[in-house]
């Protein structure tokens, strides 16, 4: 008798702990939302990831060629052209729409191989033409 009860203490105390840790994840959550700016502010920290990575990957695969092969685009222009597109996209004058679709086609297009260089400056080309002039 003294075992099934501390067998369903156990289950009870097991119940609670993972009742508090689900209401502590959901706090914790639901400030870094508010924090990152609701759905909109995610949007633009999930685009911002999003350049980092393929900005590395383009940056490791200069790194990676051979000589004998240059890339044709210069490390400074590759960083200017994805912080310019950063910065444009945290200050909201970026057309979204057509940047998802840069990102999605371009990433369709070289999971699985290395671009050229033709490729990264038509890339570069289409994520610049993303940037809406701001009305001043």
């Amino acid at each position: 008798m003294a075992e099934a009860k501390g067998k369903r203490g156990c289950l009870g105390r097991f119940v609670m702990y993972i009742a508090i840790f689900l209401v502590l994840s959901a706090a914790v959550t639901m400030i870094a939302y508010r924090r990152v700016g609701r759905a909109e502010g995610f949007k633009r920290w999930l685009v911002n990831q999003t350049l980092s990575s393929i900005e590395k990957k383009i940056l490791q695969d200069i790194k990676n060629m051979p000589k004998e092969e240059p890339y044709g685009v210069s490390e400074d222009e590759i960083k200017n052209t994805f912080q310019q597109i950063e910065d444009a996209n945290s200050a909201d004058n970026i057309n979204q729409v057509q940047l998802y679709q840069v990102l999605e086609t371009y990433q369709e297009a070289f999971r699985n191989s290395t671009p050229a260089a033709n490729d990264i400056q038509t890339f570069l080309e289409q994520l610049r033409s993303t940037i809406e002039l701001s009305p001043e």
